[in-house]
């Protein structure tokens, strides 16, 4: 007895319309860091209004290490 598999044809339409796990993952991490500048100009605008402007100087450490994440992710091959 013979098996027989569909083969699914996408269209080219349909690939572009598909994520890859890369591009999936580079949209989580922008979103994190969309969130993370949210947070920090907060903590700036909070610490400004508080006399304490040495703590609004920077990135905090989750905004950087999401960019750092970001890059290291930018820089993978499609596997």
């Amino acid at each position: 007895m013979e098996t027989t598999e569909k083969k699914l044809s996408l269209t080219p339409k349909k690939k572009k319309e598909m994520m890859t796990d890369k591009e999936k993952a580079m949209q989580l991490v922008d979103q994190l860091i969309e969130n993370a500048e949210a947070e920090d100009q907060k903590h700036k605008v909070a610490s400004i209004k508080a006399n304490k402007a040495q703590r609004a100087v920077g990135e905090s450490f989750s905004l950087f290490h999401l960019k750092v994440l970001r890059d290291l992710i930018k820089k993978l091959e499609d596997v």
